[in-house]
């Protein structure tokens, strides 16, 4: 499944509609093209364009599974203002609380410099589903993950009530993006990976029948063998990124299917094999139940971060 189009024609506000007041000092951007929708096979992604076309700023929603989670990127000039050594406060307002996050040095394509986030909120607010010991950190250089639920969807009710996204740092940046209405945005993302979910056969009703996830029963044993692997040439360069690894776990436990994507898009991590060839030959899970206290297929994901102190 690839392909691209563009959604219908969104309301921009232009003189209008945030409820945050700007001050002399902000720089607030209208977006400058409609949202473009990149559906590939393996992720979900809203683009869009805001300011001056020669010089724009850029900002991505992606998804890779049906999931309540997201990732959002932006990037442009007034983002390579910034120190990456200190925090810059988010807020997608007026619905959700402003938090403060520090950023990895990350980049997008010719765009540049760019921050990296999860959904709407602080990731301190997010309660994960399973232990927070499912995957603990290592030995230096580190390698660190979490479990994120799949098969639910983004609250669409929710992104009616986001009309803008700010990032601030004292005395460098307080950029504003306004969103206008984001909920039919949000609504075509959420059938993308309703789509892609059908494809690896796991229909709408699946949810509904889902009553326990997958446990990753030797989490452990198989992340030390990827810490291993950290590639030499990104070892060497001090290069850092984030993978995705979504994995299909059958019935009997065993993976059926791993997908490794770089959310980061980061250079020197070429690897000969991948920690996906790692899960396929030793990951062990509790497979998901379903009503009927029966083993099920399921979804499991979650983010890699590759560190170096």
């Amino acid at each position: 499944m690839g392909y691209d189009f563009w959604l219908p024609a969104l309301a921009i506000s232009v003189a209008f509609g945030l409820s945050a007041p700007a001050s002399a000092s902000d720089v607030v951007l209208d977006p400058n093209q409609k949202w473009v929708a990149n559906f590939g096979d393996n992720s979900c992604k809203l683009i869009r364009s805001f300011g001056d076309e020669q010089t724009p700023t850029v900002l991505v929603l992606e998804q890779y599974a049906p999931s309540e989670s997201f990732t959002w990127t932006v990037a442009g000039p007034y983002v390579a203002q910034t120190r990456f050594s200190r925090d810059v406060t988010v807020q997608w307002g007026p619905f959700f609380d402003p938090y403060e996050q520090k950023f990895q040095d990350a980049t997008l394509g010719t765009i540049g410099k760019a921050f990296m986030g999860r959904n709407w909120v602080s990731p301190d607010h997010l309660v994960p589903s399973t232990s927070k010991d499912a995957l603990r950190s290592l030995d230096k250089p580190e390698l660190a993950s979490g479990y994120e639920p799949v098969l639910g969807q983004i609250n669409e009710a929710e992104a009616a009530g986001v009309e803008y996204v700010s990032f601030t740092q004292k005395n460098r940046l307080h950029l504003v993006l306004r969103l206008s209405d984001l909920a039919p945005a949000i609504a075509t993302l959420n059938k993308c990976t309703r789509d892609l979910a059908a494809e690896w056969g796991f229909d709408e009703s699946y949810a509904d029948r889902l009553t326990s996830t997958p446990i990753w029963s030797n989490v452990s044993d198989v992340a030390r063998r990827i810490q291993e692997k950290y590639p030499a040439r990104a070892l060497s360069r001090g290069a850092q990124a984030n993978f995705k690894v979504r994995i299909i776990v059958g019935t009997d436990g065993r993976p059926e299917r791993c997908d490794w994507i770089n959310e980061t898009k980061a250079d020197d991590f070429e690897m000969g094999r991948t920690p996906c060839d790692i899960v396929m030959e030793d990951a062990e899970f509790e497979p998901a139940i379903d009503q009927e206290d029966r083993p099920i297929r399921s979804i499991y994901q979650s983010t890699i971060r590759y560190r170096i102190p």
